[in-house]
């Protein structure tokens, strides 16, 4: 019975120390819990401004990437605007379905000329940018006009420069705050192409042979240089020939003794070889712009004024016409007629460069009607 009490209270403590080992395994769990809570929400609440603070730091990478993004399109942008100024200034002809674009960047307008105009014009431009001069050149630019950009048609120009402008001014269009105006020149240098309205003969045949009509009369303007009056003398040191008169061209010869006239119309149409030792002058025709060569590059023989020891070898049309530092001169030809070589009765492009220039005048309202502002 004793041995019996004996198990049975050892069973009791046993039992009751497995019950309070549970109990202080779980109180002491619920301590690891309630510290590893404490721990955790500790974390949590120091972790939070590091996470605020990677948020923050991720919007301002944004906004960094954002302006690395939007930074090269802006750059990109003022690079192509820069190109295409560019491009604008240095390439102003642009050929297009509707017609040939000239564009001005610098005046702030562009202006489209007909297609049937390309190769026949220039455009000359004012180094401040006040006018642009538009010029007839002839197919392939053979005209020179007198400072060899061609033959001047009209301008555009700006309000500023209208002083030098006395014909034909009408107001077109104001770009970049500035009025520009259409205008031309008084002398209508055009016209320097029109020849006789015979269509069925060669143009440089036809303007050679009216020039040979003139020869009449330039031979009548010829003086002895002792002969001109103080206003008139010419002095050596200044002698350039030939020398643009009011009423001519006129030719200074010191070595022979005088000096000739020839019309403003002979201006780019023709040469003068002189001899060496002064016995003669030739004067050969060399189409506009020295265009025809002839045998010897000069042009093609018109006449001569030869002093008298030199005439054995000109056989034809021989006339004195005075003596000048004691020595006779006179008018002579070769019997050989190279100026005819010029002449093709059957040639399908007589008149040329006269009447394309004047249908190129008559496209004038028309383009001007194709002035346009550049943004």
């Amino acid at each position: 019975m004793n041995i019996k009490k004996v198990i049975f209270i050892i069973i009791i403590i046993i039992l009751v120390g497995c019950n309070n080992k549970t109990n202080n395994t779980s109180n002491v769990n619920e301590s690891i819990e309630n510290k590893n809570a404490t721990s955790n929400d500790k974390t949590l609440e120091e972790q939070q401004p590091t996470n605020d603070k990677l948020e923050k730091t991720r919007e301002e990478q944004q906004s960094v990437n954002d302006n690395i993004e939007e930074k090269p399109k802006e750059q990109s942008k003022q690079i192509i605007d820069n190109k295409i100024d560019k491009s604008l200034e240095e390439k102003s002809q642009k050929q297009e379905n509707e017609g040939i674009q000239y564009i001005n960047n610098s005046m702030g307008f562009s202006i489209i000329f007909p297609n049937s105009w390309e190769g026949y014009y220039n455009i000359v431009k004012d180094e401040n940018s006040g006018c642009i001069d538009i010029l007839y050149t002839g197919k392939d630019s053979t005209i020179k006009g007198e400072d060899g950009n061609g033959l001047y048609m009209f301008s555009i120009i700006r309000e500023d420069k209208l002083d030098d402008f006395l014909d034909s001014i009408k107001e077109i269009g104001t770009y970049r705050e500035q009025k520009y105006y259409y205008a031309t020149h008084t002398d209508f240098e055009i016209g320097s192409l029109r020849d006789e309205e015979d269509e069925n003969m060669n143009t440089d045949f036809k303007k050679a042979m009216s020039m040979l009509e003139d020869v009449p009369e330039i031979l009548k303007t010829i003086k002895s240089i002792e002969q001109q009056s103080a206003d008139d003398k010419i002095e050596e040191d200044s002698q350039e020939q030939p020398r643009q008169q009011d009423e001519g061209i006129k030719y200074v010869n010191d070595v022979m003794g005088f000096s000739l006239t020839f019309p403003n119309s002979w201006e780019g149409y023709y040469n003068i070889v002189e001899e060496e030792n002064g016995g003669y002058i030739d004067i050969l025709y060399t189409g506009k712009d020295s265009t025809i060569k002839g045998e010897d590059g000069n042009g093609l023989y018109m006449f001569s004024i030869i002093r008298e020891d030199e005439l054995d070898d000109f056989l034809d049309s021989i006339k004195e016409i005075g003596t000048y530092r004691e020595q006779k001169y006179y008018y002579a030809t070769h019997t050989d007629f190279e100026i005819g070589s010029l002449r093709d009765e059957e040639d399908e492009n007589m008149n040329t460069d006269f009447k394309k220039a004047m249908s190129m005048l008559e496209d004038v309202p028309q383009i001007l009607e194709t002035i346009s502002a550049m943004e």
